[in-house]
């Protein structure tokens, strides 16, 4: 009758069924520009819910663009695990000459996770009030086999301050015009051992600014 057999009718049910793909919302392009450049399309694809083919589609759409990526050596990757515990991504990043958003997406890709040390013994604390306020927090944090950021965490905790102004050195203003503009400040102090109000008042003193995020499209 209609020209054509309950098993064609069935196949093509099934067949748009699986192609069927619902349509790009604009929390979908937002993950989408911020992971590009971190994973792989297949990855994207599941996490985002839609096709290999459909997220390259998307994202030349967008006019997104795989940026050059260096390989890691087995040399690197041996460093990163073995560095991965006791500090932090940003200061990792520093020390491998590699962008943030790199460490972490290999560090992902290996499975490597940090173990969450909350507390925090009466030996470690004596020895936080005893040397922060005369010690910069790197080398601190070297002893306590911790990341800057959570030896910083801790101290403002405590209320401890430093009695000292260091002086910045050239490596550590060069530093901090690399990376000031596209990481958290907090990142940033916690690469360069600092504290949030340290950095952030340096920034201001050298003329540096943020850069602004872009507005999602919709």
């Amino acid at each position: 009758m209609f020209g054509c057999s309950v098993g064609a009718i069935e196949y093509k049910r099934y067949q748009s069924g699986i192609r069927k793909v619902a349509p790009w919302s604009a929390a979908d392009n937002r993950l989408l520009k911020r992971l590009f450049n971190r994973k792989s399309l297949e990855q994207l694809a599941e996490k985002l819910g839609h096709t290999p083919c459909g997220v390259r589609k998307q994202a030349n759409r967008l006019g997104l663009n795989k940026r050059h990526i260096r390989h890691w050596s087995a040399d690197e990757v041996e460093l990163l695990k073995s560095l991965w515990l006791n500090q932090s991504t940003g200061e990792i990043a520093v020390r491998l000459n590699r962008p943030y958003s790199s460490v972490l997406g290999k560090a992902y890709t290996l499975g490597l996770k940090r173990m969450r040390r909350s507390h925090w013994s009466r030996k470690e604390l004596t020895l936080l009030k005893k040397e922060y306020p005369i010690k910069p927090t790197w080398q601190i944090a070297a002893a306590l086999g911790r990341p800057c950021s959570s030896v910083q965490r801790k101290a403002l905790e405590l209320g401890l301050a430093k009695e000292y102004s260091r002086a910045w050195s050239a490596r550590e203003i060069r530093l901090l015009k690399k990376h000031y503009a596209t990481q958290r400040v907090s990142q940033t102090a916690a690469m360069l051992g600092r504290s949030y109000k340290a950095t952030a008042q340096e920034a201001i003193k050298l003329g540096l600014r943020r850069m602004r995020k872009r507005q999602p499209s919709s």
